[in-house]
């Protein structure tokens, strides 16, 4: 009976060492995911385009009509670019 109790707990040690390093291999994979991503540089004219475009199709920056879908994307446009 004691083998027997033995011989499982050998059991369970190993299929815990076993999940553990399927863990770490998962966490491993995905250590640089929650890292932000790298910074591109800004081009400043590209972020006048957007801006000027934004201006054209939603008005001033007083007086917004963002209502329309060409307006939301164009102040998608201006997030992206500026």
């Amino acid at each position: 009976m004691a083998l027997a109790q033995n011989n499982y707990k050998d059991v369970l040690e190993a299929e815990r060492k076993e999940q553990l390093q399927k863990k770490s291999a998962a966490e491993e994979a995905h250590k640089g995911l929650d890292k932000p991503a790298a910074e591109r540089r800004r081009d400043q004219q590209a972020c006048n385009g957007a801006r000027t475009y934004y201006q054209a199709v939603c008005g001033s920056a007083h007086v917004p009509k963002s209502g329309s879908r060409q307006c939301a994307e164009a102040d998608l446009w201006v997030r992206q670019s500026c």
